[in-house]
């Protein structure tokens, strides 16, 4: 019967102390970490040509997409090609 609550001693304990050391982590490392953002140049990016906008895969910000002079609308409709 001893080994038994002494089994749950020490799995209890550890348990305390991983959750410890994981609510420190997040405290002292992950407070720095958000201190200081790195800059997105937003390199890697998904158009979405249907509402003229791009997504950015690495701050999951939406940009606005604008279309160069005299370029014809990246989605139209099979009607503005028929004369």
């Amino acid at each position: 019967m001893n080994e038994y609550i002494l089994t749950l001693a020490i799995i209890t304990l550890t348990t305390w102390l991983l959750c410890l050391g994981y609510a420190g982590y997040m405290i002292f490392i992950g407070r720095s970490m958000s201190k200081h953002p790195k800059p997105c140049a937003h390199k890697t990016t998904m158009k979405l040509s249907s509402i003229r906008k791009q997504f950015c895969y690495n701050c999951n910000e939406i940009l606005d997409c604008s279309l160069k002079p005299n370029q014809a609308p990246l989605v139209a409709s099979n009607r503005d090609k028929r004369k």
